[in-house]
């Protein structure tokens, strides 16, 4: 049992220094004009997820691989070994691709912001037949950046919701009359202190209600 878990150690070690890799190319490519404090805050933001990942997954292998580990057939044994590595590669998988997509996100974000500074208007994406709660509660609306800041696309692995500067979303026809959320709303909303714990979102470590 040691060997596997230093094993699966030393992969954590190394993917989370891959991780750290993708999102800083992922940003230098797409906004290569961005401050390296806000590169160095993004990659953090992923960092200390990754790390929460990791833990989790350290958890799960420390509960059931000396469950596996005890099963006396030796194919029922190394079955049962294989299922939990397969289990684990397969979240690997779906983080990998998670991060990839924050990462586009991220660079979006602030690209936007800087081209959209009174705020951006939440799009949500025709290809997508069924969105997240999370997604119906901020698309169509203009949102300004005290909210955007902690909450902004992608909300969830899959997730094509786009911010879109002002100008281009009111060129387009995007905006309509009750599309700018009041400033006290847009307040609350980015505080998240008026409803239960179990309502707000998280997003980059700080809470989020959604918007009436």
């Amino acid at each position: 049992m040691a060997g596997i878990l230093a094993a699966f150690d030393a992969f954590s070690a190394r993917h989370q220094a891959a991780q750290a890799a993708v999102v800083r190319e992922e940003l230098d490519a797409t906004a290569p004009e961005m401050p390296r404090g806000d590169r160095d805050r993004f990659v953090g933001i992923e960092v200390d997820r990754e790390r929460e990942f990791l833990r989790k997954a350290r958890a799960r292998m420390d509960a059931d691989l000396p469950i596996a580990l005890r099963i006396v057939d030796p194919v029922a044994r190394e079955d049962a070994v294989t299922r939990l590595l397969d289990r684990e590669e397969r979240f690997v998988a779906q983080r990998d691709q998670a991060v990839a997509e924050r990462a586009a996100g991220h660079a979006e974000y602030w690209l936007t912001r800087q081209e959209s500074p009174a705020g951006a208007y939440w799009l949500l994406s025709d290809e997508v037949i069924e969105h997240d709660a999370e997604c119906l509660a901020m698309g169509g609306k203009v949102w300004p950046w005290g909210v955007l800041d902690a909450f902004h696309p992608p909300v969830h692995t899959g997730c094509q919701c786009m911010l879109v500067p002002i100008d281009a979303a009111r060129q387009a026809g995007l905006i309509r009359g009750d599309a700018f959320v009041p400033a006290g709303r847009a307040g609350e909303a980015s505080l998240g202190l008026n409803r239960p714990a179990s309502t707000r979102l998280r997003r980059d470590g700080l809470p989020v209600e959604l918007p009436r």
